[in-house]
């Protein structure tokens, strides 16, 4: 499978909202970081960071804006999650993930997003 393709996969399970999807994705111990998340999260962990975003974000979905492969294992992802908040609050985050592939699987993912516009669309930038 293709890095690319394995990214798309990524993507589905959390368009799907499927944390133990997304967790399935990963390798063992496969790596996810963003700002939230800065030391990192593995298996469980990656989960219930998940459940926590569709909580706060029921409707979330993530359009991928750009997906290239940058060689046979590393893929650079241009995305926007777009939804509203629990408290109908409208979401328009833009980010990038950069996905290190191994085999059919993500080894780690390191996202990029603007924490504070996402905190400020939330409503918690009090």
């Amino acid at each position: 499978m293709a890095a690319t393709d394995v990214a798309r996969n990524y993507f589905a399970a959390w368009n799907r909202h499927d944390p133990a999807g997304i967790v399935a994705t990963f390798v063992e111990g496969g790596l996810y970081c963003d700002p939230a998340a800065p030391s990192g999260l593995t298996g469980p962990a990656i989960a219930e960071y998940t459940r926590r975003l569709f909580a706060a974000v029921p409707d979330a979905t993530f359009e991928i804006v750009s997906l290239d492969a940058l060689d046979e294992n590393r893929v650079a992802a241009q995305w926007r999650m777009r939804g509203t908040s629990a408290e109908g609050r409208a979401i328009d985050l833009p980010g990038a993930d950069f996905i290190r592939v191994d085999g059919n699987a993500v080894r780690s993912v390191q996202g990029y997003f603007d924490r504070r516009t996402l905190n400020k669309q939330l409503g918690r930038d009090k």
